[in-house]
């Protein structure tokens, strides 16, 4: 299952198709389902404005927490 980056539903494609719709879109393919699941859920992002983003918060959540004490 390919999730776009929007977030809507693409549909069942084969890896090959996924991986070409993240190249034309200039994204990341990521697993977001864990490896046990079928069908595997993938979705295009820009993993390292995630990874970014992730940080961004994760620090910031820390300041708050330091002020609060």
């Amino acid at each position: 299952m390919l999730i776009g980056a929007n977030g809507e539903k693409i549909g069942l494609l084969p890896l090959k198709e996924a991986l070409d719709s993240a190249k034309d879109a200039t994204l990341d393919l990521v697993q977001v389902s864990p490896l046990d699941t079928m069908p595997v859920v993938c979705k295009l992002l820009d993993y390292g404005k995630h990874l970014f983003d992730k940080k961004k918060s994760i620090s910031s959540s820390k300041v708050k927490a330091k002020r609060n004490t």
